[in-house]
């Protein structure tokens, strides 16, 4: 049984950082997202549990990766195309 010392965090992550073992906690899957996405966990490097009696969201590491990295490309497409010509720029 895994433990989880914290009431509101129903999310706990395992990983290798280096060559320690790291415990991280979450409240949602967003911060859960992020943090994976920042650190570029791979799914075979890390174990994911829930805390008994909620429901488990969606953290599949591959598709969150996958997800923001989409969600990146698209924003940066929109962003750059801010004006067409000058015109429309002092329009």
């Amino acid at each position: 049984m895994v433990d989880f010392p914290y009431e509101t965090f129903h999310i706990r992550l395992e990983h290798k950082d280096g060559k320690d073992k790291k415990v991280c906690w979450f409240q949602c899957k967003d911060h859960f997202e992020k943090y994976v996405t920042r650190y570029k966990i791979r799914p075979e490097e890390c174990k994911v549990n829930y805390r008994k009696g909620h429901v488990e969201v969606d953290t599949k590491i591959k598709k969150v990766n996958k997800e923001i990295l989409a969600a990146k490309k698209k924003k940066a497409r929109k962003s750059q195309k801010l004006f067409s010509t000058i015109d429309d720029f002092f329009v």
